[in-house]
C-alpha cells in the first residue's frame, strides 16, 4: 500500500522484530523547560496502565520525583526507575546533577525517612510494575535505549508515515499496551511542542489508532482531543463495541470528537450510538449492509445531522513492495539487539 515515492518516508515500528528493535525512550534528556510536559504525560501513560494500584501510598507522587530527577540524567531511560529507588550510589551520581532545590529536598528530607511500611506501600508496586517489563527482553530493548530512533515531531512536520505493529499475539497484552501509550503520548508531546511556529505553519497530521481504549486513559484522552486540534493533530479513533470504552471513556470521546462514523452494530450498542446520531432509530445501524455507514460531522461548529455514507471496499495490496520498504526503515532507525543489550549491560554497571 505504500507507494514507491514514499519507501524512504516510512518507519515501520514492530516491537516483535526483536533483533532490530528501535529505541523509544519516554523520558529522554530535553530542554529543562520541557520537563514537566515529559514528565507528566510518562506518568499519564502509566496511570492508565497501572490503575490496579495507582492509589496506592504515595506512588504518583514518589514516581513524579523519581522521573523528573532522571530527566536531568545522561542517557537515563525508564529502567533508572528501579535503580532510583533501590541503589543509593546511583541515586546520588543522579542527584548530582539535579538542579531542582525541591527535588533534591524531597529524596534527603523525605524519601530517606520513610519507613519500611511507607516503602512497602508506595515503592514496592512501582519497582514491580517497572520489574516487569525491565526483565522482559522485548520491552528492555526497546525502553532501555538512551535515545528515540524516532523524530515524532519531524514525522509530523514532515508528513511522514509511522506505521506500529502492536499485535497482542506477538507481544502479548501488556507489552502492546506498555508501548502502544508511550507511542501515543510521544505524539502528543510533538504535537504540544508546535507552539512554536506560527498556527498556518502547522502541517495536519492524522494519528490512526486502532483499539484506542488499550492506549488510552480518561485524562489523557481528553486532554489530547481537546489540545490537539489547534495544533493540527487530527485523531482517527477505532473500536469494535462501546462496552470496551466504560463509562467516564465513553463520555470522553463522545463530548470531545466531531465527527462520528457508524457501521454495522449489534442492538445495545445501536441504542447508545443513536443518542449521538439524532434523528436516527436504533435499527437503522442494526440494519447496515457491509462498507456502510452512518456519518456525523461537525462542521464550522456546527454538529451536522447524520448522512449515510458508502464505503470503499478494502484495497488491493501492491505486491512485493513490503520487503523494501520494512527492510529501509529497519535500516534507518533499527539498532542490532547485540549492540543494544551491549549498551544496556555498560549502563546498569555504572
Amino acid at each position: 500500500m505504500i507507494p514507491r515515492h514514499r519507501t524512504n518516508d516510512v518507519i515501520y515500528f514492530d516491537p516483535a522484530d526483536t533483533e532490530f528493535p528501535i529505541g523509544l525512550n519516554p523520558i529522554e534528556k530535553t530542554d529543562p523547560r520541557r520537563h514537566h510536559l515529559v514528565v507528566l504525560n510518562t506518568v499519564s501513560a502509566l496511570r492508565g496502565l497501572w490503575s490496579d494500584v495507582w492509589g496506592l501510598g504515595r506512588m504518583q507522587y514518589i514516581l513524579v520525583n523519581t522521573l523528573s530527577s532522571l530527566m536531568y540524567y545522561e542517557h537515563a531511560t525508564l529502567l533508572g526507575v528501579n535503580r532510583m529507588l533501590s541503589d543509593k550510589p546511583f541515586r546520588k551520581k543522579v542527584l548530582a546533577r539535579v538542579k531542582d532545590p525541591i527535588l533534591l529536598s524531597f529524596w534527603s528530607l523525605e524519601f530517606e525517612r520513610y519507613d519500611s511500611r511507607l516503602k512497602a506501600e508506595a515503592v514496592a508496586p512501582i519497582q514491580n510494575k517497572v520489574g516487569q517489563f525491565a526483565t522482559t527482553r522485548m520491552t528492555r530493548n526497546i525502553l532501555g535505549q538512551a535515545h528515540n530512533a524516532v523524530d515524532f515531531r519531524s514525522v509530523m512536520d514532515r508528513g511522514e508515515v509511522f506505521i506500529a505493529n502492536l499485535s497482542k499475539g506477538a507481544m502479548g497484552e501488556d507489552n502492546s499496551r506498555l508501548i502502544g501509550s508511550f507511542l501515543v503520548a510521544q505524539f502528543q508531546l510533538a504535537a504540544l511542542s508546535r507552539a512554536d511556529i506560527g498556527e498556518g505553519e502547522r502541517r495536519p497530521f492524522y494519528l490512526y489508532i486502532d483499539e484506542f481504549q488499550n492506549f488510552t486513559n480518561v485524562a489523557s484522552l481528553s486532554s489530547i482531543l481537546s489540545e490537539a486540534r489547534k495544533y493540527r493533530l487530527a485523531l482517527m479513533l477505532a473500536h469494535q463495541y462501546t462496552a470496551q470504552l466504560g463509562e467516564d471513556l465513553r463520555s470522553a470521546v463522545f463530548g470531545n470528537v466531531g465527527t462520528l462514523l457508524c457501521l454495522r452494530v449489534g442492538f445495545e450498542d445501536a441504542r447508545l450510538l443513536a443518542e449521538q446520531l439524532d434523528p436516527l432509530a436504533p435499527h437503522s445501524l442494526t440494519e447496515l449492509d457491509p462498507h456502510r455507514a452512518w456519518v456525523r460531522r461537525l462542521s464550522g461548529g456546527t454538529m451536522l445531522e447524520p448522512t449515510f455514507a458508502e464505503l470503499s471496499g478494502p484495497a488491493t495490496p501492491r505486491q512485493g513492495r513490503g520487503v523494501t520498504v520494512l527492510q529501509e526503515s529497519r535500516r534507518k532507525f533499527a539498532t542490532p539487539r547485540e549492540t543494544v543489550e551491549r549498551n544496556i549491560a555498560t549502563w546498569l554497571a555504572h
